[in-house]
């Protein structure tokens, strides 16, 4: 989603900015390049053109373990203009293609990495000789994707959630296992395939010891979850360069999720549409907007500091986003919050 139409010009925003504000925004990539599938690929101009864009306006790129850290010693940072980079699957195009430009920035980065396909050398995937080569720079970090890359949601094939709940740490475990195997320890992070988590799932991350990240857009403050710490996807459609400063300048919603619909949903389930609750906890001199990832509006209801927001129709099978954003103090900044809905039949998956 675009804020480009009312946000100022962006030079000009960036200069005007307070140096008071903390927020910290994380990037996600796939594949670069022009022949990989358009919807997880970001052509290599426009790639060089990001990180173009980071280094002329002067962003401090950390590492993803140093943002972890940040976070949980609730530090404020001496510049509102932190970014941190993340690639998902281990594209082999992130080793030949994204990797000199990296190299070239000296900007730190994380591979999150499914572990079954790279052990078996796919053809179209990053080896572990060319993680072990960046790795040495200083500069990469590999992070947990799952062993097979699972729609981690998906308990029907489990009789019950105990059996699930084991399958889902063994699957983690497994991936974690073959990446200190070849790497070395690394730091416990981990990417949820699809962006897909529940509840549940969180518990099972945070009893294991990891941060964890999906692929709802939004900024991270020190009040963020680190469980489920959002990311702007930046490929296909969300790749243009024209719209990256928005997310940049991007602050995190200051709010809290009451209790909201079902996770998973059915797609027959009353609570189709689902319904998201917001609580404020700071007053916002501004209107709250939302829309479907579409760019569609989806009506909002605000009580005092209670905002609920709930689509008119039912949401079809698959994956689906409710972002909000409201104008904030600072000039040219909007807070940004989404949420990632998945709507299932009813054979595939059940409520939980």
């Amino acid at each position: 989603m675009t804020r480009s139409k009312i946000a100022c010009r962006f030079i000009l925003c960036l200069m005007l900015l307070p140096s008071s504000v903390f927020a910290a925004v994380i990037l996600q990539y796939h594949h670069i390049g022009d022949t990989t599938p358009y919807v997880t690929s970001i052509k290599t101009d426009q790639f060089i053109q990001h990180m173009t864009w980071l280094k002329r306006h002067h962003f401090e790129v950390i590492s993803l373990p140093e943002l972890i850290q940040r976070h949980k010693k609730q530090q404020l940072s001496d510049t509102d203009k932190v970014a941190v980079i993340t690639f998902d699957d281990a594209g082999i195009s992130v080793c030949r293609t994204a990797w000199p430009i990296l190299q070239e920035y000296a900007y730190p980065f994380t591979v999150f990495v499914s572990t079954e396909l790279v052990e078996q050398n796919a053809p179209n995937l990053c080896r572990w000789h060319h993680f072990q080569t960046m790795f040495k720079s200083g500069l990469l970090t590999v992070g947990n994707h799952g062993h097979q890359h699972l729609h981690m949601l998906d308990v029907n094939a489990y009789p019950d959630q105990k059996h699930w709940r084991k399958a889902v740490i063994q699957e983690i475990r497994q991936a974690q296992t073959v990446i200190d195997r070849a790497m070395g320890p690394q730091p416990r992070l981990f990417a949820y395939p699809y962006g897909e988590y529940n509840q549940s799932l969180k518990d099972i991350v945070a009893q294991l010891g990891y941060s964890a990240l999906g692929q709802q857009s939004g900024a991270i403050g020190n009040g963020s979850d680190v469980t489920a710490l959002p990311r702007f996807p930046l490929s296909g459609k969300y790749a243009d360069p024209n719209t990256l400063a928005d997310k940049l300048n991007s602050l995190p919603f200051p709010i809290d999720l009451a209790k909201t619909s079902p996770h998973p949903l059915k797609i027959q389930s009353k609570h189709n549409p689902p319904e998201l609750t917001l609580v404020l906890n700071k007053q916002l001199d501004s209107t709250v907007q939302c829309f479907l990832g579409n760019g569609e509006a989806i009506p909002t209801k605000q009580f005092n500091h209670k905002i609920t927001v709930r689509y008119t129709k039912r949401l079809p099978t698959g994956r689906a986003r409710y972002n909000c954003t409201a104008t904030s103090p600072y000039v040219g900044r909007f807070y940004w919050h989404s949420y990632q809905w998945l709507v299932v039949e009813p054979t595939s998956l059940r409520e939980r």
